[in-house]
């Protein structure tokens, strides 16, 4: 319920591990169990929370009147959702691939605030 806190998947792994498997790999190849391994029932939670507010920010940013912003915001939700697919068969959070998903948020989140600041037709350039 609480998990075994952020970066100890291989040290509480072999408490749990089931059959021959003892490798922990140093993580699970399921974000999801991953967080619930590391956080518990509340991390799996405030990971959740955090992407369905990403997911309802980034498809009110589609309604953005500049036609180069709505692309940018379909690319950016495109890549959010091959991440989450992609995070149910394996961690793809590995190297710089926070950095990459940090700047996909910070331009979806600056169209959409230019957007909610001025939703009139008028062009507007973060």
């Amino acid at each position: 319920l609480a998990g075994g806190r952020f970066g100890n998947y291989a040290a509480i792994y072999p408490a749990y591990a089931v059959g021959r498997w003892l490798d922990p790999l140093g993580h699970a190849h399921n974000y999801w169990l991953n967080i619930g391994a590391e956080a518990g029932l509340v991390g799996i939670i405030a990971y959740a929370i955090f992407w369905i507010f990403t997911f309802r920010v980034s498809l009110s940013a589609l309604r953005a009147a500049d036609p180069f912003q709505r692309a940018v915001v379909a690319g950016g939700l495109g890549i959010l959702v091959h991440l989450q697919i992609h995070n149910l068969f394996d961690n793809l959070y590995v190297q710089g691939m926070y950095l990459h998903v940090a700047v996909i948020l910070a331009l979806i989140s600056i169209i959409y605030l230019c957007h909610r600041t001025n939703p009139s037709n008028e062009r507007v350039h973060p």
